[in-house]
This record gives structure tokens, C-alpha cells and sequence, in this order.
């Protein structure tokens, strides 16, 4: 037996809801259709299609706009165009059960439209010319929109428009959304006395912290009147009649507002530049701090506790494994075991008034069966005997030594001579197919000459203007000073410094080392522009790190992956171009020099796209590992 959907047999006067564009199947077999054809002037003529009809069928029409008819055969003349849900509904009449019913929307397009746009128009003062529709054959589904011929457009029956001195084409476009008609009325208008008595000026109130509102008291605007505020502290412009602003610092800053009426005449004016003493910004004295509380499978709690914060304090959170959050307090979960660098900085309400701390958080929660681990025990000569303490490993893991003197090792337990004594921070890390865990060791070495070696080396790039400086041993340095030779110094080791022009300098490089020796180096360079920039104004020079010396067996050429960093140096977005012939997923990581890893991801392309913008400038580790084999290469981001 089948399911229907039965309807009163007696149609006229009532109202139902049409919820279903077919009723249910009926026991009878009774299936009803229909179809339809449209004449002129809204008629539709209708023609049931029904099938296991008998002799004694009926058939009940409702038109869908309230009206209704019977037969197998209907016809209907509707008022308007439009959609129309036309219901048939077939009875049998032989059982109470045998009424089947079809809906169909029908789209009714052939009524005339008498839809006749027009529209008046009367001049005011200075410009303004107020419109009014006089259109005919509207309805309450009737909309206006007025395209005034400066640029400007306007909706509504009735409307108002100021214009400059010109002559315009206005045009009036009248849809009914009842019958889909569509009239547009077109008047040519002249507009003669439009005048320009823009007088611009302004006031201003500050509030607290370096905030200033500001507010246009210009005379002579009208409704189009834009607005143009200049801060005076190369900020970006404001706009609007009222803006307001935040300074940076207490000072004094000259401030105007350029306004223009844009009439097709020139009417601006600029007001007088205001000079603005700004008294109300506080002294920064925020500082930041933080604890953290290492949980359950990688979890670490941050909580600041920074002083100076303020009720509107932002709390800026990086984790080090290229993650990041705000709040406080907050919590991150990281997914593999090892040191990262988590820096919190808090903006006080005020770009300029922040504060950063950056500490080392060792993760050692995340459930990886890998710890990596070393003993060392310092020998005569400057010799260091490392040995693997890991858990977890097996005959797969791999390691990977930083002596932190430029030398690096692949060995399980490998030795060491360090050349200088002093104080060295030694990573290690221990990596099977889909686990890694690393650990830093500061190690003492003695017994050997404390040496402070100050020598670098000067080098154009093959990038136009870019010069490369490269330190020697740069490793155990504790403090640095550059002498450019161009009365300017500064005092990190890697950095930058730009040159106006070409010429003979004299630079010099001063260190101090973990063990306490000092050194100076100076080299008399001619820096010059390349060919091609001859007419460049700058000429740049980078301080970048020698690149490390791997230690032990040499991979086979065979299994040397060729692979590039470009650019290189970059502003922390750059690319990894691999091999064509590379096969499977490589796996690529990025460290810092102390050896958190910051960035993690895999690729199974030759290219591949790395955006590292949210760190901070300085050298980075690049390590790939592809078919079981890893191999690094250097970065350095400078923004």
C-alpha cells in the first residue's frame, strides 16, 4: 500500500499552504499532471497529462493567485507577471482514497507592461537640484534609482544632489519587481549657480596616552565634501570630517586638513597647519616576563608576568615551532620533544612602548620514546670526548652534533678538539623515522690558550650593491664591535650596514670571547658599486656566518641532494628549489642557531614556498632529510 496526501474535495474558499511540488503515491495508481502553454496578455492555458485516470475523473485548478478552475482542460488570464505555484489535483471518485495532486511554479511573462519612467526636477541654491519620480504604471514592488551624470548615483522617488557649474545627463531607471518591467527617462540639466565658499578649519581634544580626536569646524561643505587629515609624524593620512589618532611620543607635531567639495569646479581649501603639543603620553616602563608549566603529552602553560602592563596590554605569544598566539594566559601544545625559543611581547597600547623576553623551554612530554642525551669529559689539548646517553634509540636513529665552534658531526659519540678555550654550547639531536628530540650543553673547555681570533673577510655578492662580511671564527664570541669607517659603529656581531658611496674604508672588527680574550681586526676595503648600479645610491653590507665544516665520513656524490635557498639572504619568505630527480617526501625543518627547531613541514614537489616573516632577523639552520639522509644549509633573514 502506498502513502498519499489527500485534500478537502470541495476547493472553493479555502486556504492551505503549498509545502511539496508532488504529493505521495497513492493505492490507486492515480498519477497527476498537467501542462501548459501561454497566450498573450497574461493568458495560460492548462491541460491535465494525468495518468490511470477513469471516465468518472475530476479535476480541480488552483491558479495560484487565488483563483481556481475544474476540468481536464482550464484556461486562466493572469493580472500581472510573475511566479505562480498552479495546483492540479486529480479524484477518481470510485474510492474515498484515489486523489493525487501535482504543483507546478509557472512563470508568467506575456502580460503588457505600462511601466512609463518620467520624472521633475527643480534648481535650488548653490548647486543643489532636488528630484521627483512622476513615473506611471508603478506598484507597490516599484524601485527608482537615479544615475545623476557626475559620477554619483542616488535611489528613491524623491532625491537631492548638489552639483558643480555644468551641464549633466541625469537618467531615471524604474523596475517593478511584480512585473519584471523596466522604464528609464533621460533629462539633459544645467547647473549655473554653483559657487565654492569652502573655508576649512578644525578643533582638537586629547586624551590620554598620546590619543588626539579631531574634529572638521570647516564652513561651505556639502554632503559630497571629502576630508584629508595630515598628523605630521609620517603616519598614514586620516579621513572623515572626525578622526582621531594615537602619537607615538609627547611633541610637537604640525597638523592640517585638506577638504574638497568635488563640484566639477575646483572647490578645496587646506586649513592653516596647526602646530599640536602633545603632553599626554606616559613613560613606557613595561617589562616583560613570563613563567611556563610543562603538562601532559606537550603541553606548556605561559602565564606573563610582566610589570608596567595597562588594562589594554596585548600579550603576544611566539611558541618557537613557527606557531603563535595572543592572550593571557595561554597554552600551546607542541608535537615533538626539544628545545624552542618562546618569546612573549606586550605592546602597551603604543607601538613604541613594548617589551620582549625570550626563554629556552625544553619539552620533554610529548610521547616519543626518544631522549636524547650526552655525557662529555674534557681532555688535554682542547679535546672533548662526547658520549650518547639517549634512550629510546635504535639501529635507525640518527644523530646530529653541533660543537658550536662551526664543526658539526653525524656520529653517535664523536670527539672533538676546540682550538681556543672558553665556554660553547653543544646541541644534539637524535631523530628516528617520525620522532626527534634534542638537548643544549654549555661546556667549560680548559687547559688550552684562551684565543680571540677578530679576522673576517670582505666579498661582493652577486646580487646588485651587496657586499658580504664573513667573520672567521665567530663561534665562542661573547661581544662584538664593527667600526665601518665612516664614523659609524655597531655593536652585535651580525648585522648590517649601508654606504652611500663607493670608496676606500677601513673597517674594523672587535671581539671578546667566552674565555675572556680580546681581539681587533681591520681591513682597508674598496667598496664599490657592481657594473649596472653605477647610479644606485646605497651599497649594502651583511654580516653573515662562515658556513660549518661536518666532521667524519663524507656522503658518496651519489647521495648528495642538490638543493638550493633563494633568496638568500632574505626578508623571512623564500624558497627551496630540490632536485627534479628527487623521489618521495622530504622532510624540511628549520632551526635556530642555538638550535630549537622553529618550523616543520613536508613536500613531495621540487618546489616549495617558506614563510618565516614572523621571526626575528639573524641565521637559521635549513635541514632536509630525504630517503634517510639529512643535509643543512644556512638562511639568514634580515627584514
Amino acid at each position: 500500500m502506498k502513502k498519499i496526501t489527500t485534500y478537502l474535495p470541495l476547493l472553493l474558499g479555502f486556504c492551505f499552504i503549498l509545502i511539496a511540488a508532488k504529493s505521495s503515491a497513492q493505492i490507486c495508481g492515480l498519477n497527476a499532471a498537467f501542462s501548459y502553454t501561454q497566450g498573450v496578455s497574461g493568458q495560460v492555458n492548462f491541460s491535465s497529462t494525468s495518468t490511470n485516470t477513469v471516465a468518472g475523473t475530476t479535476y480541480t485548478w488552483n491558479y495560484g493567485d487565488a483563483t481556481y478552475g475544474t476540468g481536464p482542460i482550464s484556461s486562466h488570464t493572469y493580472a500581472t507577471n510573475g511566479y505562480y505555484n498552479v495546483v492540479l489535483i486529480a479524484n477518481n471518485n470510485f474510492t474515498a482514497n484515489c486523489v493525487d495532486s501535482v504543483i507546478i511554479p509557472v512563470m508568467v511573462s506575456t502580460y503588457p507592461c505600462t511601466l512609463a519612467a518620467g520624472f521633475n526636477y527643480t534648481l535650488g541654491a548653490n548647486g543643489l537640484v532636488s528630484f521627483n519620480s512622476v513615473s506611471t504604471g508603478t506598484d507597490s514592488g516599484t524601485t527608482y534609482t537615479w544615475t545623476l551624470g557626475d559620477n554619483n548615483t542616488n535611489y528613491g522617488d524623491v532625491t537631492n544632489h548638489v552639483y558643480g557649474n555644468g551641464t549633466y545627463t541625469v537618467i531615471l531607471k524604474a523596475m517593478s519587481s511584480l512585473t519584471t518591467c523596466i522604464s528609464t527617462a533621460t533629462q539633459v540639466i544645467s547647473v549655473s549657480n554653483a559657487t565654492c565658499n569652502l573655508n576649512t578649519s578644525f578643533s582638537f581634544t586629547q586624551g590620554a596616552n598620546g590619543l588626539v580626536s579631531f574634529n572638521s569646524t570647516s564652513t561651505g561643505t556639502v554632503p559630497s565634501t571629502t576630508y584629508l587629515w595630515s598628523f605630521g609624524d609620517s603616519s598614514p593620512s586620516g579621513s572623515g570630517p572626525s578622526t582621531s589618532h594615537t602619537y607615538s611620543a609627547n611633541g610637537t607635531y604640525f597638523v592640517y586638513l585638506y577638504a574638497n567639495n568635488n563640484y566639477s569646479i575646483m572647490c578645496a581649501d587646506s586649513s592653516l597647519i596647526i602646530p599640536i603639543v602633545v603632553n599626554s603620553f606616559s613613560p613606557c616602563t613595561l617589562n616583560a616576563n613570563y613563567n611556563f608549566a610543562q603538562g601532559a603529552n606537550g603541553q606548556v602553560t605561559f602565564t606573563s608576568t610582566s610589570t608596567g602592563t595597562i588594562a589594554a596590554s596585548i600579550f603576544y605569544w611566539q611558541f618557537g615551532d613557527a606557531t603563535t598566539a595572543n592572550g593571557n594566559p595561554t597554552s600551546h601544545t607542541y608535537t615533538m620533544n626539544g628545545a624552542y625559543s618562546a618569546t612573549l611581547t606586550v605592546y602597551n597600547n603604543s607601538l613604541t612602548c613594548f617589551s620582549s623576553i625570550t626563554k629556552i623551554i625544553n619539552v620533554s612530554t610529548v610521547p616519543c620514546g626518544l631522549i636524547a642525551n650526552y655525557t662529555h669529559t674534557v681532555s688535554s689539548g682542547g679535546n672533548v670526548n662526547f658520549a650518547n646517553a639517549s634512550t629510546g634509540t635504535s639501529t635507525n636513529t640518527n644523530y646530529f652534533w653541533d660543537f658550536g665552534d662551526g664543526f658539526t658531526s653525524v656520529s653517535q659519540s664523536p670527539s672533538h678538539t676546540y682550538a681556543s678555550s672558553g665556554a660553547y654550547n653543544v646541541y644534539m639531536s637524535a631523530s628516528g623515522s617520525s620522532c626527534i628530540d634534542s638537548v643544549i650543553q654549555s661546556i667549560n673547555v680548559t687547559g688550552i690558550p684562551c684565543i680571540a681570533n677578530s679576522n673576517f673577510t670582505m666579498a661582493p655578492t652577486t646580487t646588485t650593491l651587496v657586499w658580504n662580511a664573513t667573520p672567521v671564527s665567530p663561534w665562542n664570541v661573547v661581544a662584538a664591535t664593527w667600526n665601518w669607517g665612516d664614523n659609524s659603529t655597531t655593536n652585535t656581531l651580525y648585522t648590517s650596514h649601508t654606504y652611500s658611496a663607493s670608496g676606500n674604508y677601513s673597517i674594523c672588527l672587535s671581539v671578546t670571547v667566552s674565555c675572556g680574550a680580546n681581539s681587533t681586526s681591520c681591513l682597508n676595503q674598496f667598496v664599490y658599486k657592481t657594473s649596472g648600479s653605477e647610479n644606485a645610491q646605497m651599497i649594502y653590507i651583511n654580516v653573515i656566518p662562515p658556513a660549518s665544516t661536518p666532521l667524519g665520513i663524507i656522503d658518496n656524490a651519489g647521495e648528495i641532494l642538490d638543493w638550493s635557498v633563494y633568496p638568500n639572504p632574505n626578508n623571512g619568505r623564500f624558497e627551496i628549489k630540490l632536485d627534479a630527480a628527487t623521489n618521495g617526501i622530504v622532510k624540511i625543518k628549520v632551526y635556530s642557531l642555538i638550535g630549537e627547531m622553529i618550523y616543520e613541514t613536508e613536500i613531495d614537489t621540487i618546489n616549495k614556498t617558506i614563510d618565516l616573516n614572523n621571526i626575528s632577523n639573524g641565521v637559521y639552520f635549513i635541514k632536509l632529510n630525504s630517503n634517510n639522509k639529512e643535509f643543512t644549509k644556512k638562511v639568514i633573514i634580515n627584514k
